[in-house]
């Protein structure tokens, strides 16, 4: 099975596999978010403009533990809010 997709196809097999939608907004915060807090962030977001969508799952428990460790605020556009 094919693991790497193009923002858009990410996207849409990220929908079918969870159910939940997902815009290409999300994944670029998203890709702001690992830029800055996740070492491997390049191995989820291909420098060819592919997703990975097994290291994406993996980015994700990654930032549910930073978001425990860090709960004042949410994350937007890359920055932290209050």
């Amino acid at each position: 099975m094919i693991h790497q997709f193009a923002k858009k196809k990410f996207c849409e097999v990220w929908k079918e596999q969870t159910g939940q939608g997902m815009s290409t907004a999300t994944l670029a915060r998203q890709k702001a978010w690992a830029k800055e807090n996740y070492p491997d962030w390049a191995l989820v977001f291909l420098l060819n403009g592919l997703v990975d969508i097994d290291e994406y799952q993996e980015m994700l428990k990654a930032m549910s533990v930073w978001k425990r460790a860090n709960p004042v605020g949410r994350i937007t556009k890359g920055r932290r809010q209050a």
